[in-house]
């Protein structure tokens, strides 16, 4: 998960257990990697270049955010299967080598209030399926606020002492903990998982990528 231009990419990383991840720090300045859940807490420091690896051992939901720039958020997504698939810009995703009969398709998106269950039927050979996200099911956008400063040094160099965005960060991951709570690990392999846009269609042979 590269750190360019103050921004994560991808802003949704979608990876099996016990996956290494790298967050390589590109811009000519500093950043503080950290992440708050019940699962796994993080806190890499400030660091420029290529930082240090973090191995994610358990499945669940893992916001991501920098001390140091508040805006910056991101999510990494750990599961205990080989059955997922993430959306590209347009909506489409693919998940390959499932089985003929009925699945539990788990949809998840950063812009829904929580985890949305869809049960689909497969045929032998190609299956093309619509899903369809209810607009009760999705956060309500709150217009975004450019940020004054652009972190708490630059702040405290005019005299201004600004509120710890670390705390804020936590305070707002609380919603994701409530997420983890719920999270079931009785998935079978048959399961088919994430995908993180709010319309999209399932084509078994296709393979779509947005990174």
């Amino acid at each position: 998960m590269v750190q360019k231009n103050k921004e994560f990419f991808p802003k949704v990383l979608v990876a099996p257990i016990n996956t290494k991840v790298w967050f390589p720090n590109k811009d000519p300045i500093f950043h503080n990697i950290f992440s708050y859940n019940k699962i796994k807490k993080l806190d890499l420091g400030k660091y420029k270049g290529k930082g240090r690896p973090i191995t994610f051992q358990k499945q669940g939901i893992y916001p991501i955010g920098c001390e140091i720039h508040a805006w910056m958020a991101a999510y990494i997504i750990i599961l205990n299967s080989d059955f997922y698939g993430k959306s590209n810009i347009n909506g489409y995703f693919s998940i390959k080598n499932l089985k003929a009969g009925e699945h539990i398709l788990n949809i998840w998106s950063p812009e829904l209030k929580k985890r949305i269950k869809r049960k689909i039927t497969l045929k032998n050979g190609i299956n093309k399926i619509k899903v369809f996200i209810k607009a009760k099911e999705m956060k309500k956008k709150r217009r975004k606020k450019k940020p004054r400063y652009e972190s708490n040094f630059e702040a405290n160099k005019k005299g201004i002492k600004l509120s710890n965005p670390k705390k804020k960060r936590k305070e707002k991951y609380d919603s994701d903990d409530d997420y983890n709570d719920q999270y079931d690990d009785d998935y079978t392999d048959n399961d088919s998982k994430y995908d993180d846009d709010s319309s999209s269609d399932y084509n078994e042979d296709s393979n779509y990528d947005d990174d």
